[in-house]
């Protein structure tokens, strides 16, 4: 739905990202060498558009010009990347194990609100040009809708996704975030709100009132801790290329 122009810009963004992490990551790894996560990344990409095998998969990329091997390789480059963030970062942040299963169970058999979020996560260099960037955020929005900015200015992992997140309790926001989501009426976008990495923007898609019950504690807490360990990350993944881009030189042929 969107123009030319549009399209241009997403793929612009998206060559620059990808290029900047490729040059650091060959520092540290071979990006020809096998992947063990590789495959199962591809599975869910393929499943997700019904597609029941690798070579089902091909034929289908066929219809578009694109060869599944270049599709890996642009896999590898977001999976070897994840690996070098948590590698170097993991040891510099903690989870709070304690509070994350005192929410849950807090949560059980109480009736609490849910929200089906879309986010864009962006930095700025300097703060006086937060405004600037966020007001090129919004025109995009409403010229061309959130999926649309996502893609262009998120530096989030959803960014591929359009930014969508999912639905989120209320309980497992940040006091910060869930200030600033009970405000929100649906459709509408947050102001920018300042994370460690950068700032969020932050769109209602729905919202639900349900009762919380939990058929299995354990395997519910591990997916919470496992959701803030990825936000964690997800942080420290934009503060590592934002320290990058701002040492990289971009050259247009």
């Amino acid at each position: 739905k969107i123009n030319k122009k549009e399209v241009l810009s997403i793929a612009k963004a998206s060559l620059i990202k990808e290029k900047i992490k490729e040059q650091e990551l060959i520092k540290h790894f071979n990006l020809n060498e096998e992947n063990k996560y590789v495959d199962n990344i591809l599975k869910q990409i393929y499943s997700s558009l019904n597609i029941q095998s690798k070579e089902e998969f091909k034929k289908y990329l066929a219809k578009f010009d694109i060869e599944i091997e270049n599709l890996i390789y642009k896999i590898n480059i977001e999976a070897r990347w994840n690996e070098l963030i948590f590698k170097n970062y993991s040891n510099k942040f903690e989870i709070d194990y304690k509070k994350i299963k005192e929410n849950l169970k807090n949560q059980e058999n109480k009736m609490t609100d849910s929200y089906l979020v879309s986010e864009i996560l962006f930095n700025v260099e300097n703060k006086s040009d937060l405004k600037n960037i966020y007001d090129k955020i919004k025109t995009n929005i409403k010229n061309n809708g959130f999926e649309s900015a996502a893609r262009i200015y998120s530096l989030s992992n959803s960014a591929s996704s359009g930014g969508k997140v999912g639905w989120v309790n209320i309980n497992n926001f940040s006091s910060t975030i869930a200030k600033e989501i009970k405000n929100l009426k649906i459709k509408q976008i947050s102001k920018p709100i300042s994370i460690p990495g950068g700032y969020l923007v932050l769109k209602i898609d729905d919202k639900k009132k349900e009762k919380t019950k939990l058929k299995n504690f354990d395997k519910e807490l591990n997916k919470l801790v496992n959701e803030e360990k990825n936000r964690k990350l997800n942080q420290y993944s934009i503060i590592h290329y934002s320290k990058i881009k701002k040492n990289s030189e971009i050259i247009y042929e």
